[in-house]
């Protein structure tokens, strides 16, 4: 049941290219281009979000981690 659930499951969409107005990114965070971050994201001070890289909503980075 399970694996015909997933087959006809639709992908999540990706958020709109950028920073959504209902996310949260510290200033001391690096962002890279292309990104895409959804909204209720919250991205801490030192992280660093590589290239094209995509944030679903939600999402929490914590201060120094690196992805991407």
């Amino acid at each position: 049941m399970v694996q015909a659930l997933e087959a006809f499951q639709r992908p999540e969409p990706f958020p709109d290219p950028g920073v959504h107005a209902l996310a949260w990114v510290h200033w001391e965070a690096t962002i890279g281009t292309g990104v895409r971050i959804g909204p209720h994201v919250s991205v801490d001070r030192g992280a660093h979000i590589g290239d094209n890289f995509v944030l679903q909503p939600g999402v929490r980075i914590h201060a120094g981690v690196v992805v991407g």
